[in-house]
């Protein structure tokens, strides 16, 4: 049996405020409400934590994380919360929810450790995945001391927020084609609908969300069949084929499919299993373990006698 990854010791968030912290990255999605865009972005603008730079572009719009740096004790969890309520009406203007893409974040900076927050988009809302980390050089270049004389103009400033937005933006795009965003934000296993079909009883499964997977559990269902008899017997009963087809499997220990869907019923991912390990009986009720990984767009996990097609 693989041995699982060794998890790291949990980290410990210090009391009290942070030293500082800092801001960047960038939203973007279709226009929609400029109106009603605007007036949010002046409204999270007063909060005092940050400066939003927003800009108007042909049918889309950006709104910049100008970079810079506030005293920790600025952020308290009251105004957290308004950044954040910010950021969704903010993401509420749009006239395409699925539109909405964000590579905004936040650096709380401690004496060891710094503490970021990714603000990322899911589904037209906006959704704080937070980690704590060692600290870096990024992290005292943007210390207050650090950051004093830049003075850059306007124009400039702004020329070179675009660039290291255009940056993060590049870096983003590759850790979500590499899947690291997608399974750092996925959707927790124990949310996922599942949909068992025609294994509906006679089959029972159980999702847990593991290091940016999805834990698929299998085992015997209430209707699980005793014998060889009753098999033949809820086959010759079964009101459709498809029914038919699942109890041959189960009593056959035939191979099933496992699809990982979103909301839409497109597969994202799919798993084959052979179900013959639940036919041997055991101190311990047999169970089948197979891996999934996670998707932030996961909405449910059924099983199907059809391999299909992601």
């Amino acid at each position: 049996m693989p041995e699982e990854p060794r998890p790291e010791e949990p980290r410990i968030v210090p009391e009290g405020p942070p030293r500082f912290v800092w801001f960047g990255g960038i939203l973007e999605a279709r226009r929609g409400d400029d109106q009603r865009l605007r007036r949010s972005v002046e409204q999270t603008n007063r909060l005092g934590l940050c400066r939003l730079d927003l800009a108007l572009e042909g049918g889309r719009f950006s709104v910049l994380f100008e970079e810079g740096t506030v005293e920790g004790e600025q952020m308290t969890s009251a105004k957290a919360e308004e950044l954040l309520e910010g950021l969704n009406e903010i993401a509420s203007s749009s006239a395409d929810p699925a539109s909405v893409e964000s590579t905004l974040h936040c650096t709380e900076v401690y004496d060891d450790l710094a503490v970021e927050t990714l603000f990322v988009a899911r589904g037209g809302q906006i959704e704080c995945v937070s980690r704590p980390r060692e600290l870096a050089q990024e992290d005292h270049r943007h210390g207050p001391r650090a950051s004093e004389g830049l003075g850059l103009p306007p124009m400039e400033r702004r020329r070179a927020l675009g660039l290291g937005a255009l940056v993060l933006l590049t870096f983003g795009l590759l850790a979500w084609k590499e899947g690291w965003i997608d399974r750092l934000a996925a959707r927790d296993g124990a949310g996922l609908e599942l949909e068992l079909g025609e294994f509906e009883g006679l089959l029972r499964v159980e999702v847990e969300s593991h290091w940016g997977n999805y834990q698929v559990s299998i085992g015997r269902g209430p209707e699980w069949p005793d014998d060889a008899a009753q098999v033949e017997s809820r086959i010759a009963s079964a009101e459709t084929l498809a029914r038919r087809a699942a109890l041959r499997a189960v009593a056959d220990g035939s191979e099933i499919w496992i699809h990982l869907r979103s909301g839409e019923g497109r597969i994202l991912a799919t798993q084959s299993v052979r179900l013959a390990h639940l036919l041997f009986d055991s101190e311990e009720e047999p169970t089948l373990e197979v891996t999934l990984p996670g998707r932030m767009v996961a909405r449910t996990l059924s099983l199907d006698l059809e391999e299909g097609r992601p």
